[in-house]
């Protein structure tokens, strides 16, 4: 089962810090980008809880100097 979440990262300043980090997180197996919000500094993600964990998410964003301020369940409005 996927668990969607929104990420809050409070270093991101601009398109290009938000490039970064979708590219780090898709490259794990199993996430997948669902919406980016540069000026709230924020990206939603789907991923697969069985094949990644939230800790390797946060450190893959590590290796391109980003960290993760909050963590939340995130519900998509229809």
């Amino acid at each position: 089962m996927q668990e969607t979440t929104k990420l809050t990262l409070p270093k991101i300043g601009c398109q290009g810090c938000m490039n970064k980090v979708t590219n780090a997180i898709t490259n794990l197996p199993g996430v997948e980008i669902v919406q980016t919000d540069v000026p709230a500094k924020a990206v939603v993600i789907r991923y697969a809880p069985e094949q990644v964990t939230l800790a390797q998410i946060e450190g893959e964003l590590e290796k391109v100097k980003h960290i993760i301020g909050s963590a939340e369940p995130y519900t998509i409005q229809a």
